[in-house]
């Protein structure tokens, strides 16, 4: 009986911790928040590679490894956009937020420019279907299209970063820069 007892104990143990371990449908991530306008989070789709984004309540959310979210869409949601009103109407309410990796929150684009840190910066470096930018004096500039950018690289030097102290000893001088287009501006 004592035996029978033990074994008994023994197998509620084992379920019980059985049940603790890796019962999350999502793999959480410890990441630093970051913010990201709605324009930036839209790149992350889910699609060729890219992680797969959603935002709820000005919430920035990573679905990538999350149950039912294959090809960054589930139930008619696509990822990469503002999936408030969607997660808030399905019948698992919000609830089913708590067990994902949040990235960081959402701001607002100012004048139409993206407000990116350095760290953001870094992502727009020309390859895997990113745009390339640089910073130049804490403003964004466009060199995607930029023939002497090709592909993020110019002489040694990859885009998405700032080239405020290289530029001025490069052969041409500063000048460039008022021939790129602004589209944005470097935030702290």
């Amino acid at each position: 009986m004592k035996k029978l007892m033990i074994i008994g104990f023994l197998m509620l143990i084992t379920l019980t911790l059985s049940s603790c371990v890796e019962n999350d449908k999502y793999v959480k991530r410890d990441v630093d928040p970051v913010e990201m306008t709605l324009a930036e989070v839209s790149e992350f789709d889910g699609l060729d590679g890219m992680d797969a984004y959603i935002v709820v309540n000005g919430v920035i959310y990573d679905v990538t490894s999350a149950e039912n979210w294959e090809n960054g869409t589930h139930n008619g949601v696509v990822a990469g956009t503002d999936a408030t009103e969607a997660i808030t109407n399905a019948p698992h309410g919000e609830g089913v937020l708590d067990d994902l990796t949040v990235i960081g929150t959402i701001v607002e684009e100012q004048s139409g420019l993206l407000m990116l840190t350095l760290e953001e910066l870094s992502v727009y470096n020309g390859s895997n279907g990113m745009d390339a930018y640089i910073a130049y004096n804490g403003d964004i500039y466009d060199v995607t299209n930029v023939s002497a950018w090709n592909g993020g690289e110019h002489h040694g030097y990859e885009a998405g970063q700032d080239v405020t102290n290289i530029i001025g000893d490069s052969p041409h001088g500063v000048s460039v820069i008022d021939n790129l287009t602004k589209v944005g501006e470097v935030i702290e």
